[in-house]
């Protein structure tokens, strides 16, 4: 076996994730990101992010629509058509090739550290939409497009959020594919 080392970052390690093309890291992280790529690289490991379309839904109403946000519809952008996740997958992409053109798909493959949708605290934050949301990105997995880890297995009562970010307590505190008890919310695809 092997071992591979990591570094998960969050979404807002970009300064510019619009269009996709001209994905961009904020000048004060892009030094140690690419020096860290250097080593994820050398080692053969992947580059990982976590991503959140429900974060980017929230921070853009009336902009990002819910569906493209629960990953049921795509838009074009440039002549190639995305999905919110594809999207902010291809910002990433976009943001290490700036850092270093060897940072391709193929020496630096992206995972997904983390995606997820909560099941309360919001109006769109419900067991349905997050079905929506986890099934569709799923099978983005199952089909091979996308290598990812889902957030969360179980809710999280004790968590509270992040002071000064989007977080809301109540969402953060569901996000778990299960109650605490270890009943299914809803069905996820294998």
């Amino acid at each position: 076996g092997t071992i591979k080392v990591t570094v998960p970052h969050i979404y807002d390690v970009l300064e510019t994730s619009y269009p996709p093309t001209d994905g961009a890291f904020q000048p004060k992280y892009a030094q140690i990101i690419r020096d860290i790529c250097q080593m994820i690289r050398d080692d053969g490991g992947f580059f990982t992010i976590n991503i959140y379309p429900w974060f980017t839904y929230k921070a853009n109403p009336g902009v990002i629509s819910l569906d493209y946000a629960l990953l049921k519809e795509s838009h074009t952008v440039d002549g190639v058509t995305y999905n919110l996740m594809t999207a902010q997958l291809a910002a990433v992409r976009a943001a290490l090739l700036k850092l270093d053109a060897t940072f391709t798909e193929a020496n630096l493959p992206i995972v997904v550290g983390e995606t997820g949708w909560p099941t309360a605290g919001h109006a769109d934050a419900t067991v349905s939409n997050a079905a929506t949301y986890i099934n569709n990105a799923a099978q983005m997995g199952i089909d091979g497009l996308i290598d990812m880890f889902l957030f969360e297995a179980f809710d999280e009562p004790s968590k509270t959020a992040i002071p000064g970010t989007l977080q809301d307590n109540t969402e953060e505190k569901n996000f778990g594919l299960l109650e605490q008890s270890g009943t299914p919310k809803y069905d996820v695809p294998s």
